[in-house]
């Protein structure tokens, strides 16, 4: 599957969310690769009615496209970003009060 949520058929969850909820975390911070695979369907899973509310953060300069394609890592920016998802930098990140 590409998303830590779902199957790629959105029948099947995983445990993240079970795990997640039961930790009282809502605020999910995500970065890895690829942009346009794992990241956008875990984004976006994150954000749909399948799971439970959270406030997702995207760290854009912390993913990277498949193949290095810029044209799907800015869609990908832009489907998460339409999504709900706050795009957010590293320096975003380490700016914030922990």
């Amino acid at each position: 599957a590409y998303s830590g949520f779902m199957d790629n058929t959105q029948t099947l969850k995983t445990a993240l969310d079970d795990m997640l909820q039961s930790k009282g975390i809502s605020t999910l911070f995500i970065a890895g690769i690829a942009t346009d695979v794992c990241v956008q369907w875990t984004a976006t899973d994150a954000l749909g009615p399948n799971t439970a509310n959270y406030d997702v953060k995207v760290i854009k300069d912390a993913t990277a496209a498949v193949l290095g394609s810029e044209e799907n890592y800015k869609a990908a920016i832009g489907t998460m970003a339409a999504a709900g998802a706050e795009i957010l930098t590293t320096a975003d990140v380490l700016a914030m009060q922990c």
